[in-house]
Formats: structure tokens, sequence, C-alpha cells
């Protein structure tokens, strides 16, 4: 049928009540509704396409909705297909619309192209369940609605399953929600099914996808490639929790938004578990959440990995990512964010509870940030479990080239913090928290590290979390550094709770030329502390101590000082360490309980 035209409904065609195309083919070329509703045609029933039927719409308007079909519920199977093609609704659904459900299943395809509705649901509109399963496709391009759901927009619930395929590109939502599409309620992927979302963008909200929640399951992927969004989330927005399990795949790439979360934002729980991923490369926001943004909690578990890289955060907090809450990395799981940046705070990430990372692994390279915390900043604090923290080429120019938190930084069996290159100004500190627990095994390892201090401890207040420890260092804990560190003005400044001791052991430092503890806490113990200085070595001090200090043991050693090391103790509450000019000294001194060896004189 060609160059038809309805004043009021369907173009090509009206039906009554149900219509059912078994084995045939309707081809629509042309075809108006003026006024009202079904450019192609209208049903009052449900429509069943079936054994190998094809549809094919081409050139079709309708004034109101269903610019190619209006009908109420479609079901395409045993290989069918609907093409709708240069399709137009006045108002919704610019390819068609379904007042009830949408199937497609049995190997069968639905494919619109460049389709417009001047409301919401460009390609097309359900107001009832869509599901695409049994290995269908669902294929738009060149699809736009002025408010919600450039390629689509669905009411009820959306399953995606048993490896099928939807694909939306260069389509757009101008002024509204979910460029791609716009789901009111619930989107599940599972089944090694797929949805690639592509060149698309919204005015609003979720520039590939908005969806109440996400599920995607069963070794399926959705990825998104070009993306914008005019304010939250370039990629996709879960208004609810996102779920991404069972060795699936979450990939999005060049996507940017205004707000927050350049790849995706979740207001609910984010959960990769059970082996899945999540990979997000070149994403951008205008706020916070550079890869991606999240309300609630965040578990990454089961071997499961998030891998961001050249991401960025332009005034808000967390170039990588960006927590409103806390955060689980668990069971064997990998973070990885690399050349990410913040105009605000973590320039790596950004967390506002509580971090666990428990036999996982978390590694932040080349960050940076505008305010504190260049690889990480924390508000809840962080533990580690048998699992290794990694940091690296991190820079600001405020405190926490390394890290910042606010809570306690523990480490436990058997854990790593390695922090190496990284870089702040001469009066900031590497590492910042308020207080720093290292059990037996675990060690905090620095390499090649520039600023003021290495770790900075704000215990003053004397939180309960931290007890009135503000440095512990048990029996087989290390913190060690090695290469260059140029730390202007020494290794720890902790700011003790009132009337603590402040304990050091553990300690071992390479290649030294700064002080290893200010400023003044009030009595200090020092056990199992090494230094390996390098000259000149005028006098330098190691401690100062209000009411004292206590060495049972520490070794000093500058094998290229020409006259030795040893140790000078004034007034009982300074500690430092010289190479006499008058004196021959070894080139290793140690104190065991108070006791060392003297200097030889050498004209004598």
């Amino acid at each position: 049928m060609r160059n038809a035209t309805a004043t009021l409904t369907g173009g090509g065609f009206v039906a009554g009540g149900a219509v059912t195309l078994a084995a045939g083919r309707l081809q629509l070329r042309g075809t108006t509704a003026v006024r009202v509703n079904g450019g192609g045609f209208a049903a009052a029933g449900p429509m069943s396409v079936m054994e190998g039927s094809a549809i094919f719409i081409e050139n079709a308007t309708a004034g109101g909705y269903g610019g190619g079909a209006y009908v109420k519920g479609i079901v395409v199977i045993n290989s069918s297909t609907v093409s709708i093609q240069h399709a137009r609704a006045g108002k919704n659904g610019g390819g068609l619309i379904t007042s009830k459900d949408l199937v497609i299943a049995e190997m069968s395809n639905v494919s619109l192209f460049s389709a417009v509705s001047a409301n919401q649901g460009g390609g097309f509109q359900v107001d009832g369940r869509l599901q695409v399963i049994n290995r269908s496709t669902v294929s738009i391009e060149h699809a736009s609605a002025v408010q919600f759901g450039g390629g689509f927009v669905a009411f009820q619930d959306v399953v995606i399953a048993e490896m099928s395929k939807v694909t939306v590109s260069n389509s757009q939502s101008v002024s509204g929600h979910g460029g791609g599409f716009a789901l009111a309620k619930g989107l599940q992927v599972k089944g090694r099914s797929e949805i690639v979302i592509e060149n698309v963008t919204a005015g609003g909200d979720g520039g590939a996808a908005y969806a109440r929640g996400i599920v995607v399951l069963n070794s399926s992927t959705v990825s998104v490639r070009h993306a914008r969004a005019g304010k939250y989330c370039g990629g996709i927005l879960a208004f609810k929790d996102f779920l991404i399990a069972e060795m699936s795949n979450l990939s999005i790439s060049n996507a940017v938004s205004r707000a927050d979360g350049g790849g995706f934002r979740a207001e609910g729980r984010l959960q990769v578990i059970n082996r899945s991923s999540v990979i997000i490369q070149h994403a951008r926001a205008g706020h916070a959440g550079g890869g991606f943004a999240a309300n609630q909690d965040v578990v990454i578990a089961g071997m499961s990995n998030v891998n961001i890289s050249n991401s960025q955060a332009v005034s808000g907090h967390g170039g990588g990512f960006a927590l409103r809450r806390g955060l689980q990395v668990t069971g064997r799981s990998a973070i990885f964010i690399s050349n990410t940046t913040a105009g605000g705070s973590g320039g790596g990430a950004y967390a506002g509870g509580h971090v666990v990372i428990n036999s996982s692994t978390v590694s932040i390279q080349h960050a940076r940030a505008g305010t504190v915390g260049a690889g990480f900043a924390i508000d809840g604090g962080l533990e580690v479990h048998s699992g290794w923290m990694f940091v690296r080429d991190s820079t600001t120019t405020r405190v926490g080239s390394g890290g910042f938190m606010k809570g306690r930084a523990l480490l436990t069996s058997q854990s790593q913090f390695v922090v190496r290159d990284v870089e702040g100004n001469d009066s900031s500190a590497v590492l910042v928290a308020d207080c720093l627990h290292i059990h037996p095994g675990s060690a905090f390892l620095m390499e090649n590290v520039k600023g003021g201090h290495a770790v900075k401890l704000q215990n003053s207040g004397c939180s309960s979390e931290c007890s009135n420890r503000t440095l512990q260092m048990e029996t087989g804990a290390a913190l060690k550094t090695t290469g260059h560190c140029p730390l202007s003005l020494g290794l720890l400044s902790v700011a003790a709770c009132p009337n603590e001791t402040v304990h050091l052991s553990g300690i071992h430092l390479r290649s030294w030329s700064s002080p290893l503890l200010s400023p003044q806490p009030n009595h200090v113990v020092i056990d199992d502390v090494s230094i390996h200085y390098e000259p000149p070595l005028k006098n330098l001090p190691i401690l100062t101590a209000k009411d004292g200090f206590t060495v049972n043991s520490l070794v000093a050693t500058c094998p290229d000082c020409a006259q030795g090391v040893t140790l000078n103790a004034s007034n009982g509450t300074r500690l430092a360490a010289v190479s006499p000019m008058k004196l021959q000294c070894p080139s290793q001194v140690t104190v065991s309980k108070g006791f060392t060896s003297r200097c030889a004189c050498p004209n004598y």
C-alpha cells in the first residue's frame, strides 16, 4: 500500500480488533494519519507477527501517536521482522506505540531508522512490558524525541534475555532524559545478551540511558560509546540499584555530563560481583565523579574488576569516581584508576564513607587534585585486610599528594600500602589521616616521595576510632622509605591525644636527610627504628619531645660520612644525628635500651 491518507486514524488501514500476520508480508509507504494516531496503521486489539512474516513501513506520519503504527500490544515471533523507516509522530512514539506489552522473540527483529516524536519515544513507546528474548534483536538508528527516550521509552519492566541484542545509535532526547532510552521501571539484561548505545545525547539526565534500576546478569554486556547529557550522567542514570553480576560487563567510553557522573550515576546501591567488570574510558563530569558517581554503598566482590582511565571531574570530587557513602572491595577483586583529575578532592577517587579493601587490590596512578587528596580522599577511614593499595605519580598543591582521609588508616593481615613518585609542596603531607595502625606482617612503603611530611596524623581530639594510639606499629609491622625522598619537614607529623606517649617502631628509612618526627609530642618511645642517612649530616634532628624520650632500639648509619655518625641528646628532650668534625665515629651507631658506643678522638 502506498500514498494513503486518513484524516483521523490509520493512514494505511484501521483494524477494529486483533491483527495476525502469519507467513505473510505487509508493506506500507507514504501513509499519513493527519490528526490522530497510526500513520501506517492503527489496531484496536493486539497484533501478532509470526512464522517468518515481515512488516515494512516507510515514510509514515501521524498527527498524534505512533508515526508508523498504533496498536494494543505486539508479539513478533518465529524469525519475523518489523521494519519502520522515516516515521514521525506529532505526540508520542515516532516509529510505533503500543498501549500494552511488546514481545520480540524467537530470532525475530524490530528495526527503526529515522523516527521522530514531538514528545517522547523517538523510535517507539511501550506502555506495558518490553521483552526482547530468544536470540532476537532491536535496532534503532537516527531517532529523536523532544522529551524522554530518544530511541525508545517504556513504562513497565524491560527484559533483554537469551542471547538477544538491542542497539541504539545516533539518537537524542532534545530536552528530556535518556538519549538512547528512558525507562519508568527496571531493566534486566541477562543470558549472554547485549545492549549497545552509541552517539547519543540527552538535554536532561542520562545521555545514553535513564532507568529506575538496572540488572546485568549471566555474561551479558552493556556498552556505551560517545554519549552526552545536559545535566546528570553522560552515559547511564540508574535512579535505584545497579547490579552487574555473573561474568557480565559494563563498558563506557567518551561520555560527558554537565553535572555528576560522567560515565554513569547510581542513585541506589552499586554492586559489581561474581567475576564481572566495569570499564570506563574518557569520561568527564562537570561536577563530581568523572568516571561514575554513586549515592549509596558500593560493593566490588568475587574476583570482579573496575577500570577507569582518562577521566575528569571538572569542578567537584573524584576524578575516577565519587561516592556519597562507603566502598567495599573484596574477594580478590580490583580497582584500577589511571590518568584522572578532579577540580576538588580525590583526583583518583573520593568516598564519603568507610572504605574496606579485603583480599583485593586498589591501584591509582597519574592522578591530580585541585584541593586535597591527589590519589584519593576518604571521609570515613580506610581498612586494608590481606590487600594491596598502590598510589603512584599523583600531585596536588594542597595536602595529601598520596591520599587524604578523615578517620583511621588500618593495615592488617599481610597488607601493603605503597606510595611511589608522588609530589606535593614543601608544607604539605603525602598521606593525611587521623591515625595510622599497622598490624604484624603489614607495611606502609614510600618511594621517591616529595613534600613536607610523609605522614601527617591528626588525632588531637582523640577520636574513639583511633583510641589513645595515634600511631600504632605492632611487632612485625613496617613503615619504610626508599629512593629519593626530599621531605622538608620530616617523616611524621603527629598531633596525638593529650598525654599520649607516641611509640615509633618498625620504621626503616633509606637515603634519609630529614627529621624523623615533628612537631613535638609529649613523650616518645623508640623501638626497632633504623635510619640510613645521606651526607652532609650536621646535627640533624631526629625528634623533639616535650617531656622527653626513651630509646630502646635505634640504628643510625651513614656510610658516606667521612667522620661517621653519632647521636646527640640535648636536655633530655631533643635527639639528633651528627657527623662530628673533630671525632672519629663508626659509620653505624646503635642504641639499645638507652646505651650506645662512644666515638674516638683521632689525636689521642
